[in-house]
């Protein structure tokens, strides 16, 4: 089995207000640091319980294109140099529009990015000013358009519903404006207010008006219908793609398959054990200068546990639970451990028999998902 691989560049212009991921504002010049010790966790780390073979490398944040051009290209050909990177791999790279020129494009291009996923959340630009963005609707529109014109043939761009002002008019503008650009894959997120961000505490203070959940309802139920008309078919409940654009990295979470996370934060899964690195650029650095890395949060994967998680990350696919995969994966049929769940979800309509051999959500189960997930987690 391939392995993923998620590189973590931590470093942002601003901090969004709804953002929970480790980020960090610094100037420039400590760009180099980190690259160095990036450079030195790939040489050295070991890496002997994963596969040598990778199929996805993945730059997430923070925000991977303030990292440069040549450092991107720095990291990738560390990457190869230490692995087996197939000429098809999917390289993504998260951007925000702001500030990216068409020679910055092509710069990526030139070095083997294939795959641009471009941080739009919403076309409306106060929209954009009130959630902390600091791009504009027409920066996002350019950088899409400048990017397909060089040759990117694979763009995926995020969109947000639920924010604080934004009506269920406003958020369809945003998808048709989406659609009609040249993009093969959207993702789109539901507002949660996270603990530690603005968000939450201007929640706290009551200064935080959000749409009801009524016209959240709305929103949700307008995406579900206006996506397949123009040819995004979802194929995991916050994600739809043009056919043969389904994202090769993040459906390794989804399928509970091992991936590789280096760089502060990075979270890596072997198949038995989930572990992270410290969330603080500057220890990390330490750490790996010292040659003394510490795992943070070493989970063993239990029988138990992994079956619970294989069930609710492979039910956010739409092809959702393959029984004899699970069979297969665990040595004992799926309905042996979840039957009356099951058929108690069947029954309420929330999940469906999709072949004669998967169970998936349903669109109704889709949109309560995570109260379906919970009945397949034993307390």
């Amino acid at each position: 089995m391939s392995t993923g691989i998620y590189v973590h560049i931590p470093f942002c212009a601003s901090h969004c207000h709804y953002c929970h991921f480790y980020s960090a504002v610094v100037r420039e010049e400590m760009y180099d640091f980190y690259l160095a010790a990036l450079l030195k966790e790939i040489a050295n780390r070991p890496l002997s319980s994963f596969s040598n073979c990778v199929d996805s490398i993945y730059f997430g944040g923070g925000t991977p294109s303030l990292f440069g051009v040549q450092r991107i290209h720095d990291v990738l050909l560390a990457l190869r140099e230490r692995f087996a990177v197939r000429n098809t791999a999917e390289v993504t790279l998260e951007m925000n529009p702001d500030g990216i020129t068409r020679s910055n494009l092509e710069a990526y291009y030139a070095v083997g990015v294939n795959r641009l996923s471009v941080g739009v959340q919403t076309f409306r630009d106060d929209l954009l000013q009130r959630i902390g963005r600091i791009h504009r609707a027409q920066d996002a529109r350019r950088v899409i358009k400048d990017a397909a014109h060089i040759g990117f043939k694979n763009i995926t761009l995020d969109l947000m519903y639920g924010l604080p002002g934004q009506s269920v008019a406003d958020f369809k503008t945003s998808l048709v404006k989406a659609v009609h650009l040249p993009i093969t894959h959207i993702s789109i997120y539901g507002l949660i207010v996270e603990p530690g961000t603005l968000f939450a505490r201007l929640a706290e203070r009551g200064r935080l008006a959000l749409p009801s959940e009524e016209t959240e309802w709305e929103m949700y139920q307008t995406m579900v219908r206006t996506l397949p008309q123009y040819g995004f078919s979802r194929y995991e409940i916050a994600n739809f793609a043009k056919s043969g654009y389904e994202a090769v990295h993040n459906q390794k979470y989804w399928r509970y398959e091992p991936y590789i996370g280096l760089g502060a934060a990075a979270v890596s899964f072997d198949g038995n054990v989930r572990y992270s690195h410290v969330a603080d650029w500057q220890v990390y650095i330490k750490q790996i200068d010292s040659a003394r890395w510490i795992p943070q949060d070493v989970e063993a994967i239990d029988r138990q546990t992994a079956m619970e998680e294989y069930c609710f990350m492979n039910l956010r696919r739409r092809h959702g639970i393959s029984m004899s995969a699970f069979a297969t994966e665990f040595g004992i049929a799926l309905q042996e451990v979840y039957g009356k769940e099951i058929e108690m979800l069947l029954e309420a309509g929330l999940l469906h028999h999709a072949t004669a051999d998967a169970i998936a959500l349903t669109h109704r189960g889709a949109a309560v998902s995570n109260q379906v997930f919970t009945h397949f987690i034993r307390t």
